[in-house]
């Protein structure tokens, strides 16, 4: 197995990818706010933990709109970049076992 990549190696262009974001906050205004602010970017997979889709521009802003709403001396807030090659290696059970779920839209 290779090993990681170095995180500024990883392509900062337009090109989409995957995050982790998870977060501790003290006070529970502000967690609706975070929660809020994760939920238009992607998809809760635990109670503080979502997995989101997104161009490395747009998870700059929703990144910038989520240090708006947390007090960085009592809560905590991380984010980590999937790189594209380790996809497929992602170990899954349990149900929802896709990173992202199918949509489905009915006309």
């Amino acid at each position: 197995m290779q090993a990681p990549p170095n995180l500024q190696e990883l392509p900062k262009s337009g090109k989409t990818g995957h995050f982790i974001v998870a977060y501790d906050i003290c006070s529970p205004k502000r967690l609706r706010k975070v929660a809020n602010c994760c939920l238009d970017y992607g998809f809760r997979a635990q109670y503080s933990l979502f997995e989101c889709k997104l161009s490395w521009p747009q998870f700059e802003i929703f990144w910038q709109k989520l240090l708006k709403c947390i007090d960085p001396d009592e809560d905590r807030l991380l984010a980590f970049p999937i790189h594209g090659a380790y996809l497929d290696q992602i170990r899954r059970v349990g149900h929802n076992l896709s990173l992202f779920p199918q949509q489905c839209y009915v006309f």
